[in-house]
């Protein structure tokens, strides 16, 4: 499966299919959209961990929401006793090595 970090949003008409707008921001794939009932509002959900309200009228992104993750700006620069893995298991967590 291909999965894209952009949402395509299309206008269809009886004849043919276009693309209206890209909404673009999410820094990995786009896993679920669903669309406000009765607003111009959609909300994406990404890899990357974020969920994000955009206006699918202007393209805008509204806001941008993501859980707090329990290692969030640790830095681990120059720590030792962890392998490779471990320290990707604690960024992806949050933390940091510069």
């Amino acid at each position: 499966m291909l999965y894209d970090t952009s949402i395509r949003l299309w206008k269809l008409s009886s004849t043919q299919y276009n693309c209206d707008k890209i909404l673009q921001g999410h820094g990995d794939a786009v896993m679920c959209v669903t669309f406000h009932p009765h607003e111009p509002i959609l909300a994406s959900s990404s890899k990357d961990g974020t969920i994000k309200r955009w206006n699918y009228f202007t393209g805008e992104c509204l806001s941008t929401w993501r859980s707090p993750r329990p290692y969030e700006n640790m830095d681990i620069t120059g720590v030792t006793g962890l392998n490779s893995a471990q320290k990707h298991a604690l960024k992806t967590l949050g933390a940091i090595e510069r």
